[in-house]
């Protein structure tokens, strides 16, 4: 009892002769111990029993002792309701049968009066087809007086729900009575228009069968060959246009045979534009050419493989241009396109963040901040997970204008470092296509990017991050100028010559006392990126470190100081290339040939001149390909001066020489 009450105040149980209902559910009847008990509580005039939740085990017991009376003794009492009553039972009420209600005739028959429209008509055929139904027969004359009033017909396909549900249910008996029953009512001579009020019944009734039973109701309304015109028309036109669409599509999928009554319902389903702009329609074709002849007509439209023959060429050959077509280009479609982008998820988002940065930048008397910052900075975070950085850097742009004593959290979160590393995580992940829209959005932030970028190049494994973070930082300007010159003297020699490439790239000459400080430092690519930038400003400092790096006995200190060479006038230096090329090995005389070509100055021809005429013992073939290099460069440098040299080693007898040297002379002679 107590879970039964779980979930409600109290609970009634119907009581019929050898059958009991729990709230219009009647219990099985083939169970001995309910109609043990229903014949018990029926013999003692009890209609029916009402638990209630507040009823306790004192009073259950009280119920019992007093249902163990006769009920003679009851009837003595007053009834068992004052016996109830009596025993200080409170929340167990019983309703007893009202025998007055009963009355007797002397008629042998009882007949229905005559009428069509006769309310006892309407009730006796009603609940005729509701005790058919409990019996599981629904003869229409069928005499069932068992059961309770079934007038809800929404109760009666409660329980038939139930019993299809369970096992062994009998629903293709039932569905076929239903069909059976109906079928008599409408039936050749049957006047079913009389029956309006049970046909309303019919139609909740069968509104609220599940599908299952529903569809085999309707199906065999359908299919019934004996049923009239007239008759299924009255019947249909009490139902829902989706009920009957369902099971046409039923018997289509089953590929059943149409009958005539199928041709009714179209034109029912037509009736409301039977004519439009002149055209006929279905239903006016049927009157014109007769519901059988129509009913063939529509058996051979239904045919898949027949419905070239239906549809006229001129637009089978539109349909088939279409098909062969690549894509579809209408403009209307287009612009629904379009709209429909307006409606997605994203979308959504950034009107609705653009209302509420209107409203934060104009508020009202009625606004609440609090609120307002709340959905903003959330949607902040939406957009920031979702890589909607143009539309980040447009916000931003906005927030100048919002009033920040009302919004402090606004203005902080740009700043915020989780908001900043949030930032740089999608940089490392992100497509390259929207780097440019990260990279714009820290330039718009600016300075509270600084530290953290710089942290991350230095961290670096690849090389495609440190052009990312080398490119952002870049972007920043002079407000990285200040956490670049503090990191100066860290250990990391890769990232100090980063360092000073991105101080060398803000053209701003305050840095180069600081890089003067390091000039001394220990890897040759470090000192090449300080010797480039003090060239950059003209600085004396640049030509001193050139004339210590020529002059460094290490090979690649060396080899940078050549290269950087050019850049340099002081002719110190150029005296001091002179001297590696004397002096230096075969790499250093190549490095810088190359070097005095680009500087272009004629004071190096007698040096380069004075090497191609000596001739060398030891290690020939080596000589031989830097005085070819020496020779190769000669065009660099004046005509006058090089011509005669040129004609000189043309005719020296040196196979190799002479012969490039020839071919030089033909080209600057043209």
């Amino acid at each position: 009892m107590r879970k039964l009450l779980e979930f409600r105040e109290k609970i009634s149980l119907a009581v019929a002769r050898d059958s009991l209902m729990v709230e219009y559910a009647l219990l099985d009847s083939q169970n001995p111990v309910f109609r043990k008990l229903a014949k018990i509580l029926f013999d003692r005039d009890i209609a029916s029993i009402t638990f209630f939740k507040s009823a306790d085990v004192e009073e259950i017991l009280r119920f019992n002792e007093t249902m163990s009376c006769k009920r003679d003794d009851l009837r003595e009492m007053g009834g068992v309701s004052r016996a109830v009553e009596e025993a200080g039972i409170r929340n167990i009420v019983v309703q007893e049968i009202n025998y007055g209600n009963f009355s007797t005739t002397e008629e042998d028959k009882i007949v229905l009066p005559e009428g069509k429209n006769s309310k006892s008509t309407e009730s006796t055929l009603w609940e005729d087809f509701a005790h058919g139904m409990l019996e599981g027969s629904l003869n229409p004359t069928g005499g069932f007086a068992t059961y309770a009033n079934m007038s809800d017909p929404g109760v009666l396909a409660e329980m038939m729900n139930m019993y299809e549900e369970q096992p062994g249910s009998r629903e293709d008996n039932y569905a076929a009575a239903i069909a059976s029953f109906v079928g008599e009512l409408g039936r050749e001579g049957g006047d079913i228009a009389c029956h309006t009020e049970s046909l309303d019944k019919l139609n909740s009734f069968v509104s609220k069968l599940n599908p299952a039973i529903r569809r085999q109701f309707l199906n065999g309304v359908f299919t019934c060959p004996g049923l009239s015109q007239g008759a299924t028309r009255e019947i249909l036109e009490k139902f829902p246009d989706d009920m009957i669409l369902e099971a046409l599509r039923d018997i289509n999928a089953r590929s059943s045979y149409i009958p005539p009554v199928t041709v009714s319902l179209l034109q029912r389903l037509s009736s409301t534009s039977s004519m439009e702009n002149g055209r006929k329609t279905v239903s006016s074709v049927a009157e014109i050419e007769g519901e059988e002849h129509l009913a063939e007509k529509m058996r051979v439209i239904f045919r898949e493989d027949k419905s070239d023959e239906f549809v006229p060429q001129t637009y089978q050959k539109a349909l088939r241009s279409i098909t062969s077509m690549k894509t579809v280009s209408v403009p209307e479609l287009e612009e629904i396109g379009d709209l429909h982008k307006t409606l997605q998820g994203h979308a959504i988002e950034t009107q609705f963040c653009k209302v509420v940065l209107e409203a934060m930048r104009v508020p009202s008397d009625k606004c609440r901040p609090a609120s307002l910052e709340q959905n903003f900075l959330a949607l902040l975070h939406y957009f920031l997970e979702s890589g909607d950085f143009s539309f980040l850097t447009e916000i931003y742009e906005q927030l100048e204008s919002v009033d920040q004593a009302l919004f402090p959290e606004v203005q902080n979160i740009f700043t915020d470092a989780k908001f900043l590393n949030a930032v740089l995580d999608q940089l490392d992940i992100c497509e390259k296509s929207k780097r440019s829209d990260i990279q714009n959005l820290i330039a718009r932030i600016g300075k509270p990017f600084a530290e953290p970028l710089l942290e991350r190049l230095a961290e670096a494994k690849s090389r495609s991050q440190r052009h990312a973070y080398m490119a952002c930082l870049l972007a920043l300007g002079g407000q990285v100028r200040d956490a670049a010159v503090a990191r100066l003297s860290d250990s990391r020699w890769f990232f100090v010559r980063n360092l000073i490439t991105i101080l060398r790239e803000l053209e701003d000459s305050t840095v180069l006392p600081h890089i003067r400080r390091i000039r001394d430092h220990g890897h040759p690519r470090v000192r090449q990126e300080i010797i480039t930038t003090f060239q950059q400003f003209s600085h004396v400092e640049a030509d001193r470190m050139l004339l210590h790096d020529l002059r460094s006995s290490e090979q690649d200190v060396r080899l940078s100081a050549i290269q950087l060479a050019e850049k340099s006038c002081d002719m110190t230096v150029f005296d001091e290339l002179l001297v590696c090329f004397d002096k230096g090995d075969w790499e250093t005389k190549s490095a810088t040939v190359r070097t005095l070509a680009r500087i272009r100055n004629d004071r190096a021809l007698p040096s380069l001149m004075h090497y191609v005429r000596t001739n060398h013992l030891l290690r020939q073939s080596a000589h031989n390909r830097v005085k070819i290099e020496v020779i190769n460069t000669f065009p660099q440098y004046g005509a006058e001066n090089v011509v005669p040299f040129l004609e000189e080693l043309a005719l020296s007898g040196q196979d190799d020489l002479a012969n490039q040297a020839k071919k030089l002379l033909e080209s600057i002679r043209g």
